[in-house]
């Protein structure tokens, strides 16, 4: 559902999908424990800030902007 909301979206960050079912080692790596799970990483790939849960287009804007 998340991706759908993010199709076509203008976000000022750089976006990448990974399927935790897929990769679980990336998933423990960053201590995901829900889907769907956004991560914002900084330029030495360490936490900035983390969102669990559905977004509306709106709050994933805001999200991105902060």
């Amino acid at each position: 559902m998340l991706s759908k909301t993010m199709e076509g979206m203008d976000l000022p960050h750089n976006v990448k999908h990974v399927d935790v079912d897929l990769d679980p080692d990336l998933a423990q790596k960053y201590n995901i424990r829900g889907v769907p799970t956004l991560i914002l990483l900084d330029d030495k790939d360490e936490e900035v800030r983390r969102s669990v849960g559905l977004l509306s287009e709106t709050q994933l804007k805001e999200w991105a902007d902060e």
